[in-house]
Parts: C-alpha cells; structure tokens; sequence
C-alpha cells in the first residue's frame, strides 16, 4: 500500500481536478516520522492526502475599553502618589533643617559640672570619676572597717580583708596609669596615683596586727586624707566636683 502523499499545508483547491476543497476538520494524527498531520479528500476526484499539522496562532483579544479605563486610572494614581511622597519629603526636609538640634539624654557620672570644661576634659571625667568613685567607697568602707571591727577579728580574716581591698585598689590605679590624660591634669592624675599608691603600702602594718594601735590609726587616716585631697584636685581641674550628699 502506497502511503498517502504529504503537503506542506492545507490546500484550498485540489491538486488533481482543480475544485475547491473546504477547510480542513478533525484533530492531528502522529505519523512516525512525519509528525504531525491531518488529512484532505476531494468529493469530485476522490482524492486522498495528508498534510503537515499546523497549530492555528492564538487569537490576540484586545482589552476592551473598561479594562483599557482600569489601567488608565490606576496610571493617574499612581503618579499623584508619586507627586504627594515628593511633596512630602521635601517639607520634611525643610522642617529638619529650620528645627533646632535637640540634646539627646545621656548618663552623667556622680559628679556635678561647675564650668563649662573642655571637651578632652569632659572625655576624661568620664573615665576617671568612676574609677576614683569606686576607689573612694571602698576606701571609706575598708577605713571603717579597719578603725572599728579589725582589732575584733582573727587575724587570718583580717589579712583576707586586707588582700580583697589592695587587689581592688591596684586594678583601678592600673586602669588610671594605661589612660591617656590630656596635658591640663596630667600631673594631678600621676599624683593622685602615687598618693593612693603610698596609702597601700601604708598598710602593711595591719599584717602583722598593729590595725588597732593608736599610732598606726591616725597614720592611716592622714594617708586615707591625702589620697582624698589628691582626688579632689583632680575633680577640681576636670571642672567637677562632688555632690553633696
């Protein structure tokens, strides 16, 4: 049996007898090795072909005039948006710059400004007042302690005591030496760290259980003054001074 011929496409008239042919109907048919085709008959000479199957192109429908309105005025919205968001920014641009700079809340030591210091004195004070404030309360609590509790308490106590405040007391002078001071307190921060320094050399005694002599009593408390004195002119120079309690 001889396979049918093929077309390239569709005919619209009959390539034997020459009448007009109908468009062509059904579905597409897989020829191995072909592809896809359909089939034509003429009813004037009978006939037979087959042609190579062609998907007819979509149809393209064009939006009607309410969606073509749909998307006219979401356009237009869209561009009063825009031109409100600049209208917008630009005020607040203006607002910012004519309204004046508010201070922003910030933490201040325990101390209370006289003057107006500089600021590489101001950038100071925050380093050295909580570390001379620290250093200040434990040397009253331990000064307390050594004047009224430690001739009443066993030695080895007095000795753990002793060790926990030093130890204290030298890691805040190492902080106060490893600071770069500005050159206008300098000096008043270097002997403030030697007076502090000499007041715990100055209790070695307590060691060896001479803490309640009379002697050695008013000795450390004239030193316990001196690094008082010394701290105070520190404060005095950073342009702060205690508060009263």
């Amino acid at each position: 049996m001889q396979p049918l011929p093929t077309e390239a496409s569709p005919r619209s008239v009959c390539a034997h007898c020459g009448d007009p042919l109908p468009p062509p109907n059904g579905s597409a048919t897989f020829v191995y090795g072909v592809g896809a085709v359909g089939y034509q008959s003429c009813t004037s000479c009978g006939a037979k072909w087959r042609y190579l199957w062609q998907d007819s192109p979509a149809v393209r429908v064009k939006p009607d005039r309410s969606r073509r309105l749909v998307f006219l005025l979401g356009g237009i919205a869209l561009v009063v948006l825009l031109v409100v968001g600049v209208i917008a920014f630009a005020q607040s641009k203006r607002w910012n710059r004519d309204e004046p700079a508010r201070p922003t809340p910030s933490s201040t030591p325990a101390t209370t400004p006289r003057s107006g210091p500089s600021t590489d004195l101001t950038v100071a004070a925050l380093t050295y007042v909580p570390a001379a404030d620290q250093m200040a309360e434990a040397r009253a609590s331990y000064m307390t302690w050594l004047t009224e509790s430690a001739t009443s308490t066993p030695q080895l106590q007095v000795n753990a005591r002793t060790d926990a405040y030093v130890d204290g007391a030298s890691a805040a002078i190492r902080q106060l030496e490893d600071n770069p001071w500005p050159d206008e307190v300098a000096g008043d921060v270097d002997e403030f760290v030697e007076t502090a320094r000499k007041f715990l050399d100055e209790l070695e005694p307590v060691y060896s259980g001479q803490a309640g002599a009379p002697a050695y009593v008013s000795t450390i408390t004239g030193e316990a003054a001196a690094v008082d004195a010394a701290d105070a002119a520190v404060r005095e120079k950073l342009g702060f001074q205690q508060d009263s309690e």
